[in-house]
């Protein structure tokens, strides 16, 4: 006798239970893995190559077809075909010995009992499909072969007024009759035995309505029910019924019993109807992956009674779904009239197999679509053995009759059936950690108590819930939010395992924009998604060189991490940030751990985000020039907060980052700059720099200010009492101190720190002053104070002019266009000379240029001046060499411009310029013009001056070195540490490439030079020269470069500037510079601001502005990976307009600010207070409401009136 030894059913919960559908022989017959002779056998399906496949892929349950003894029909055997799936029995209490290995008698009863051991040994259970509710006999023409030898009357269903006939709701020629007591005996004499003798765990009963019927109609409750439900043994196994037969009101999905669960039918029709778009319901296709409320949401029923599937055996398999319009039943012998015609199918623009590489991924994606939807529903997925391997029945949907390869499963896997299995078993696994995958109660849709949340969310690509109208449009598209925790549980507020979900489903043939939900507060990651393949190519070549590896990984929880993190890739997406969702995709995203946390605190986060947004000057909207509001997402808002330089990753960082601020505000004993204008006071004392000091150690304080020279004015000891010091108390804190600063007495203690502000007790002149703060004697803190006046330089006070106001003419020009006798192709200082004095003859005072600023001399066709590497230096392609004083000692220049005389003749006759010819003529012409200048002994005082010059201008070195580097590493990028004058990279580069970068700096100074000369010249005359400066730079220049040394933090590396939608640019427009960030401008004492004033103006000159608005605010554009925000960033508009104002007072330099565009009042009121002049567009300049244009008198005085600017066509 067989021994069962410890044999335990694994009593799997129906919640936690993937069943897997098979034929025995059909899975195992072509299994290179299993010996040949035991396939298609029970032994060969209890062997290790299938248990490991079953254990690996996840599946907790097999589903055989029959296994009970059957026989094919005759009419099958006449044809040469046989009854090849089973459902055909002969006896209900043998096994069938087809699948037997063994020769004798007994030999299929103990290897099944075998299998049956060894799967409950791997945690498998075993079900059985059984047929009782016809057996072998046919109709009434069919053989004597069971039951109707021994009593036809009483074993089937006979019509009442034709006893010779036999009533057929099975399609199979005869119904047994379960009404006769015999009969129902026999069915669950049959039923024990498979339980206590096999040890079977289950059963799925074929046509079971047929089994309920008692005179005519399906009874829900017949007998049959009342029987099995009472029967102790029967009764604790899972049951499972196909809910329908042939006959008239067959169809009962959803009318079982309690304790019973069913295919589910309308499932299959509604998912098949929507992913392949033959006029699905959404409405109804969420009431399916929900469980099935509508069928089962009664009595004593749960999800779990829902059997959900997508194919069986019974059908297309799922490639063929995807791969046929019809069944090609052809081989059945019944002319393709045998099987179902209505199946949803679709094939995607071929019938069959194709090398359509597009149709292929449609096909693919599609499969996974269905797989997903299948093991992410409520209720108890079952799989069909193949499915996952991309198994085809060559569109044969009945294939009972085929003992051939359509019916068996080929383990020579393609691409995409490997593919297709890592998707399943990842979906399997991701569904048996996961319990909101697998719930044991219907949704409520309704908000919880504790969480204040609902068990599920269906939502909208707009953030929104999805309306009753939503369900019922053509879009295709929705998302499934299940959280983890919602509320309390019957065994109170035990939180579902497992992590919180999100699923997006895209069915539509269009790509969607998807915002991610805005509640709860979590921060989300992409684990997997159906339009990117897992495996790469070295996974399928392993894959190919083992040939007993399933899987990429064999353990579990190593491939569900590998595959998450080739998903995800390092990303994760913010509520209400929006994913593009392409066409024929599901994605599923998961909440990072800690996000309950984040909901629970989600109103003081948005709280401190709007206090960050506010601390960096980010607008929350602006208007654009269409009258459009665009009002900045909170998602948005994290990445403006990031570009800015606060390290925001997510909500619950918030906190983090908002407590460092305070205490980094606390910490820091005196502000690091105050910058004040002027009032009209006749003794004015400016404001202090703020003070946030512990209560203890006012008195103790000693201020001490200087000069810009080091000259010390006075100094003062903080007295609360003084009048002239002013000190008033903003706010204090109690707080523990954890700086040295003051001693170690005071350190680590519990102080009350006061906010304090005050004044300078005596008055002080305009410019810039070092306020040294003292305390026992030891410097504690340093800040700047600048003291600026009201107003700017004015360009009028050197003109006389009878006009009042007076009015000066001028000429704007891009100098690089202008071509003459002298230049190279483009235009040089020599032209702006030239043009000048022509100037001055006609009566114009002014000539307005484009940026000077350098450019990449070693990337030519960068070439606009508005994108420069650098605006702390002249572009030295503007130099002219025939008046420089080297060139008459330099015969190496003059020969080898005598040789480019023939080149530069034809290069100014085209209708471009040749950057890159004319770059390379003229470089080669400075360096030989740089040889002489090094080795003559007449341009000693100039080797000393240049030296001067570059001391005083230690950016130029780190320019050169940049352009010195481009032309040694070309496209590869420099060491990083390069430039830093503390590496070793530095040292070793300067000393290996030390004449050529002696040759830039000699460029940058000669172009300096030559350009104050000519600008000298100019105003002996009469002629003022504006330069104009560019609002940012490019952000892989040699500026950003020096700024990332000299001032880390100070250039934004995720923002650029541009401008919003207008007139001209519908989209926006997108500059490509770099930005400051203003809290780091202001930590760097403004220093970078007054830097470039001062490389930009000159002695009675005239500075133009372009965008003066930045000064104000800049439109950001920041373009990180997961998306982009763009919208305007506030700067200290009052410090830089006093700065400004202060150097173009020291420089004597009148400004223009090009205000032009969405520009605020505050702009232009700013300009107007301070004497800057606004840039008036003649085209722009119209009458309000009207296309009339201003006449001259309505200009305001104080004004560039001009036909046209650089911005717009000529």
């Amino acid at each position: 006798s067989f021994q069962w030894g410890d044999d335990r059913p694994p009593k799997t919960a129906w919640r936690d239970t993937i069943i897997y559908e098979l034929h025995l022989a059909g899975f195992t017959k072509l299994n290179p893995l299993i010996p040949e002779r035991l396939r298609g056998t029970y032994i060969g399906f209890a062997s290790d190559p299938v248990i490991d496949y079953l254990k690996g892929l996840g599946v907790t349950a097999v589903e055989f077809l029959p296994l009970q003894h059957s026989i094919s029909e005759y009419h099958l055997v006449n044809r040469g075909l046989e009854n090849f799936w089973g459902y055909n029995p002969l006896t209900y209490f043998a096994p069938n010995r087809r699948y037997s290995f063994g020769q004798h008698e007994t030999a299929a009863i103990h290897e099944f009992k075998s299998m049956v051991r060894i799967l409950h040994q791997a945690g498998i259970e075993v079900i059985m499909d059984v047929v009782y509710n016809h057996t072998a006999e046919s109709d009434h023409t069919g053989p004597t072969v069971s039951f109707r030898g021994i009593d036809n009357l009483s074993y089937y269903r006979h019509y009442p007024d034709r006893l010779d006939l036999y009533q057929d709701f099975t399609g199979c020629g005869n119904t047994l009759l379960l009404r006769n007591p015999r009969v129902l005996q026999m069915i669950m004499d049959s039923l024990r035995y498979w339980v206590e003798e096999m040890h079977v765990d289950g059963f799925r009963f074929d046509l079971a309505s047929a089994l309920a019927r008692e005179l005519f109609e399906v009874d829900r409750l017949a007998s049959f029910f009342d029987t099995i439900q009472q029967d102790p043994v029967v009764s604790q196994v899972k049951l499972i019924a196909e809910p329908w037969d042939l006959g008239e009101g067959g169809y009962q999905v959803g009318n079982f019993p309690p304790g019973w669960a069913e295919w589910n039918g309308d499932y299959r029709d509604s998912v098949r109807r929507v992913i392949n778009h033959h006029n699905g319901n959404l409405s109804d296709l969420v009431t399916r992956i929900s469980g099935s409320s509508d069928l089962y949401g009664r009595e004593d029923r749960r999800p779990q009674a829902s059997i959900n599937y997508i194919t069986s055996h019974d059908g297309f398999t799922l490639r063929d779904l995807v791969s046929y319009d019809q069944k090609h039943n052809q081989k059945n012998g019944w002319d393709n009239l045998d099987g179902h015609d209505q199946n949803f199918s679709q094939n995607y623009g071929v019938e069959g197999d194709t090398d359509n590489t597009e149709i292929n991924q449609i096909r693919l994606q599609k499969q996974k679509n269905f797989l997903t939807t299948l093991l992410l529903s409520q209720g108890v997925p079952m799989l069909h053995a193949g499915d996952e391997m991309h198994r085809t029945q060559f569109g044969n949907n009945n294939a009972y009759c085929q003992s051939n390869e359509i019916s068996m499963i080929d383990w020579s896997t393609d691409d995409v059936g490997r593919e297709l299995r890592v998707h399943t078993r990842f979906l399997i696994h991701l569904r048996k950690q996961n319990e909101v995958l697998r719930r044991t109660d219907f949704f409520l849709g309704e908000k919880q108590p504790v969480m204040d949340m609902k068990d599920v969310y269906w939502l909208h690509p707009d953030n929104r819930e999805m309306t009753d109208s939503d369900w019922q449009n053509q879009n295709q598209v929705f998302g499934m939010l299940l959280p983890s925790e919602f509320g309390v549980r019957p065994d109170f507020y035990q939180a579902l395992k497992g992590d919180t979900l999100l699923l997006l489903f895209n069915h539509s043939g269009f790509e969607i924009d998807f915002q991610l939900p805005s509640f709860p507060a979590a921060r989300w990651r992409i684990i997997l998604r159906t339009d990117q393949k897992i495996l790469t190519n070295k996974d399928l070549e392993r894959l190919d060189q083992n040939d007993s590896g399933y899987f990429i990984e064999t353990d579990t929880t190593e491939f569900l991490q590998l595959v998450q993190k080739r998903i995800a890739d390092g990303r994760f997406f913010l509520p209400s940030e929006s994913l593009k969702l392409p066409a024929f995709t599901t994605i599923i995203l998961k909440a990072e751990k800690g996000w309950k946390e984040a909901h629970v605190r989600r109103d003081a986060r948005e709280r401190i985000l709007y206090q960050l947004t506010e601390l960096a000057g980010i607008e929350l909207s602006y208007t654009d020039l269409s009258g459009k509001t665009n009002t900045l997402s909170q998602i948005e808002l994290y990445r403006m907060l990031r570009a800015c330089g606060f390290s925001v990753r997510d909500p619950s960082t918030l906190e983090q980052v908002w407590q460092k601020q305070n205490f980094d505000l606390w910490h820091t004993a005196v502000d690091e700059v105050v910058v004040v204008t002027r009032n009209s006071e006749a003794h004015y004392r400016a404001p202090a720099p703020d003070l946030r000091i512990p209560e203890s150690v006012v008195e103790n304080i000693q201020v001490v200010i200087k000069d810009e020279a080091g000259t010390e004015i006075t100094r003062f000891r903080l007295d609360r009492k003084d009048a002239k010091q002013a000190i008033e108390l903003i706010e204090s804190r109690r707080m523990r101190y954890v700086s040295d600063v003051f001693g170690s007495n005071i350190k680590d203690q519990n102080q009350r720190i006061l906010h304090l502000k005050m004044k300078i007790p005596i008055e002080l002149k305009d410019g810039y002053y070092r306020l040294t703060y003292i305390f026992e004697n030891k410097d504690i803190a340093t800040s700047m104070l600048a003291i600026c006046p009201e107003k700017s330089f004015d360009f009028f006070e050197g003109y006389e002019s009878s006009i009042k106001p007076p009015a000066v003419a001028g000429i704007s020009v891009q100098l690089y266009a202008l071509r003459s006798r002298q230049n190279l192709g483009i235009g040089d200082f020599q032209d702006l000379l030239i043009l000048g004095r022509k100037a001055a003859e006609a009566g114009y005072r002014v000539i307005g240029i484009s940026p000077f600023h350098s450019l990449f001399l070693n990337l030519p066709d960068l070439r606009s001046p508005y994108y420069p590497s650098s605006r702390l230096s002249i572009h030295p392609v503007y130099i002219h060499f025939r008046q420089l004083p080297e060139w008459k000692l330099c015969d190496e220049a003059r020969a080898r411009m005598s040789s480019l005389r023939d080149v530069i003749i034809t290069e100014k006759r085209r209708d471009t310029i040749d950057y890159s010819a004319i770059y390379g003529w003229k470089k080669d012409i400075l360096n030989d013009l740089f040889h002489c200048f090094e080795i003559h002994p007449d341009f000693e005082s100039e080797r000393v001056e240049l030296e001067r010059w570059s001391q005083e201008n230690p950016q130029i070195k780190i320019q050169a070195m940049y352009e010195v580097a481009d032309e040694v590493f070309g496209s590869i990028d420099p060491p990083a540490d390069l430039f830093q004058p503390t590496s070793i990279w530095y040292q070793a580069f300067n000393q290996d490439h030390k004449h050529q970068i002696d040759f830039y700096v000699y460029m940058y100074w000669r172009a300096s030079w030559q350009f104050e000369q000519v600008r000298q010249e100019l105003r002996s005359i009469g002629i003022a020269v504006y330069v104009d400066l560019a609002v940012g730079s490019a952000p892989n220049g040699a500026e950003a470069v020096i700024n990332d040394i000299q001032r880390p933090g100070l250039i934004s590396r995720l923002a650029r500037a541009g401008s919003p939608p207008d007139q001209f640019s519908p989209a926006g427009q997108n500059w490509g510079l770099s930005v400051w960030v203003p809290q780091a401008l202001k930590k760097y004492q403004y220093q970078p601001f007054i830097d470039l004033l001062r490389a930009n103006m000159q002695e009675n000159g005239i500075l133009r502005i372009d965008h003066i608005m930045w000064l104000v605010r800049l439109f950001w554009i920041v373009d990180e990976v997961n998306g982009t925000a763009s919208g305007y960033i506030r700067y200290q508009s009052e410090a830089l307009f006093g700065l400004l104002s202060l150097e173009s007072q020291r420089h004597s330099t009148a400004i223009i600010g090009e205000d032009l565009g969405t520009v605020p009042n505050e702009v232009r009121s700013e300009m107007k207070n301070r004497n800057l002049y606004s840039w008036k567009v003649l085209y722009f300049e119209k009458e309000y409401g009207s296309t009339e244009f201003l006449k001259p008198n309505q200009y305001p005085k104080e004004s560039i009136a001009t036909v046209n600017t650089h911005d717009l066509p000529t």
